[in-house]
């Protein structure tokens, strides 16, 4: 398809009149990434995330999941909970 000045442009839209999208928005993660995407959360849905912070925190996957509960998912609020006596504070 080309526009008015003849430059040639990929359509908008399939054939069911759906926005297209690039492949990257259909595929999964990645998960040979062993680190997180956002290093300020901690995402508990990914299992490489959960053993990545378990092992930076020094916490068993219990714990963490308990201190994110307590503290939300910003790893900020996740220390200073641990810091204070929170969940697996002693270790």
């Amino acid at each position: 398809m080309a526009d008015a000045r003849g430059v040639r442009r990929e359509a908008r839209w399939d054939k069911g009149g759906l926005p297209r999208k690039p492949m990257e928005a259909f595929m999964a993660d990645d998960t040979s990434k062993r680190g997180p995407a956002d290093r300020s959360r901690i995402n508990l849905s990914e299992v490489h995330e959960v053993r990545y912070w378990s092992d930076a925190l020094g916490l068993s996957e219990d714990e963490l999941r308990q201190a994110v509960e307590a503290a939300g998912p910003m790893v900020s609020n996740v220390r200073a909970h641990l810091r204070s006596g929170g969940v697996g504070a002693s270790r």
